[in-house]
């Protein structure tokens, strides 16, 4: 779609907390170097998880100024790093996409129309992970619920077996203590 020689998918391991860890979870086209499972804390990823908006890096002179400061691999001429994120603005990691450094001016950079297509992707992503969330989250809660109705059920049966023993129980005790009552009474006349 974007003519990219590389890319990769990074999510926070807490979705929503853009403090918690981002890792690589999906990647291709990478060099071996590039492949680490988590993003360098003062990286373009990071900063783009915390601030939730999509940008593009050219080449050096053409970067974003939010960006100075921050290393770029010298092979990667082009770059877009969107966050994947919810309308509601939850943001479960990023999207980076780059390509090498061309002397080409006209295959060199990434369009803001690239940029707002591949938002759009992220975007979808995100709601799709929301989704898969929910129903992860639905799916534990009916499991939370059928355990407590399974420890209810064991309660009620526990209940009844000890109902039904201790209803024979109370008969042979008090039956005893009138047995025992009656040898009493019967003693003196065994000798």
């Amino acid at each position: 779609l974007f003519g990219a020689s590389r890319g990769s998918v990074m999510l926070l391991d807490t979705p929503g907390d853009p403090t918690s860890t981002l890792r690589m979870r999906a990647h291709a086209g990478l060099p071996e170097f590039a492949v680490k499972r988590e993003a360098h804390k003062d990286g373009v990823a990071v900063r783009v998880v915390k601030e939730a908006q999509p940008t593009l890096i050219f080449d050096r002179a053409d970067r974003d100024v939010r960006f100075f400061g921050v290393a770029q691999r010298t092979e990667v001429g082009a770059a877009m790093c969107v966050p994947i994120a919810t309308p509601t603005g939850v943001v479960f990691g990023v999207i980076n996409i780059s390509r090498e450094r061309s002397t080409d001016r006209n295959t060199a950079g990434f369009s803001r129309g690239d940029l707002e297509i591949c938002d759009a992707i992220a975007m979808l992503t995100g709601d799709a992970l929301e989704r898969l969330s929910s129903q992860k989250a639905e799916a534990a809660l009916r499991e939370r619920i059928t355990a407590v109705e399974r420890l209810s059920m064991m309660g009620e049966l526990a209940a009844g077996i000890a109902h039904e023993i201790a209803t024979p129980m109370s008969c042979v005790r008090t039956n005893i203590t009138t047995l025992l009552r009656y040898f009493e009474e019967l003693k003196p006349h065994w000798t």
